[in-house]
């Protein structure tokens, strides 16, 4: 106990003054028999299998025959360390871009683009808007509720 070791406390009077049980703090988990055959199949199903969870290790175990609790697979399953790590998506490399290229007269190239308002009665009024790319010039505007 951490405590103990820094106040050259007894465990006793340490328990006493934390307000805690002396059989709390002195308690060890024991873990039964059954756990160290379980934990031994789980790691077998495991090996065999790598990108099975506990979940799907449950459902092999129940399919056996053995009928326990999945979270008990998942407590010996996590003490194992044999969790499934997840798999990172691949970054493919970036193609290389081209750089765009300003047109060198006008109506060679348009630029069309959507732009959405609402009314104050809350209705949505829709633009089509054309622009030419060299004048910066607004060609047309189409208006609609819907398109």
């Amino acid at each position: 106990m951490l405590m103990c070791e820094a106040t050259c406390l007894s465990q006793r009077r340490a328990c006493r003054l934390k307000g805690l049980s002396l059989s709390t703090c002195r308690y060890e988990a024991q873990r039964p028999a059954a756990d160290a055959h379980l934990s031994v199949r789980i790691s077998e199903l495991a090996l065999e299998r790598r990108r099975f969870g506990y979940r799907h290790i449950w459902h092999l175990l129940r399919r056996e025959g053995l009928h326990i609790n999945h979270r008990r697979v998942y407590r010996l399953n996590h003490l194992s360390g044999l969790g499934v790590k997840r798999r990172r998506r691949r970054k493919v490399p970036a193609t290389g871009r081209l750089p765009l290229l300003r047109p060198a007269a006008p109506n060679l190239t348009w630029l069309m683009d959507f732009v959405m308002n609402a009314l104050a009665t809350g209705r949505r009024i829709k633009c089509l808007t054309c622009v030419d790319y060299f004048t910066k010039e607004c060609l047309t505007i189409t208006i609609a509720f819907g398109i």
